[in-house]
């Protein structure tokens, strides 16, 4: 028995039992506290480098954002990533992290959400990033590790 059965056993007996309502109401507690999804950044494509440089240098200026390039974008502040050439998603991307991001891609799937696996960027052996076959609104999804 698993350490979160015998969790769930100890409260069962305290109750004399829950309504399923209930039950279902704690385990998707418990699956947002494990998977820990949250905003992390949206990320914005540009046609090229000189206007990803310019739309992310005003986001700086206007709010006061540290401006740092990277290989592929440029970062205003954490919250915005601008994107140097068009990547994935018409507008853009939004980035979700999570606490376990293959937990989070077996969750997804049961949802019904595949992942594209030749978006996958790892680090040092380990999976960092990877897009799912979705878009909100003109904006492909991916998911990052916290």
């Amino acid at each position: 028995m698993k350490k979160g059965d015998l969790l769930m056993n100890k409260i069962l007996k305290q109750k004399g039992g829950l309504p399923i309502a209930e039950i279902t109401r704690l385990t998707k507690g418990a699956i947002s506290v494990m998977l820990g999804f949250e905003f992390a950044h949206l990320g914005i494509n540009e046609d090229n480098k000189d206007k990803a440089f310019h739309a992310s240098n005003l986001l700086s200026h206007l709010f006061n954002l540290p401006l740092k390039e990277g290989t592929s974008s440029f970062f205003a502040g954490a919250a915005f990533e601008i994107m140097k050439n068009r990547g994935l998603g018409k507008y853009g991307h939004i980035a979700i992290a999570t606490n376990n991001i293959h937990r989070a891609i077996a969750y997804l799937k049961m949802k019904g959400i595949v992942t594209l696996p030749e978006t996958a960027k790892e680090k040092d052996g380990q999976l960092k990033v990877i897009y799912l076959d979705q878009e909100v609104s003109g904006f492909a999804i991916h998911l990052s590790q916290k």
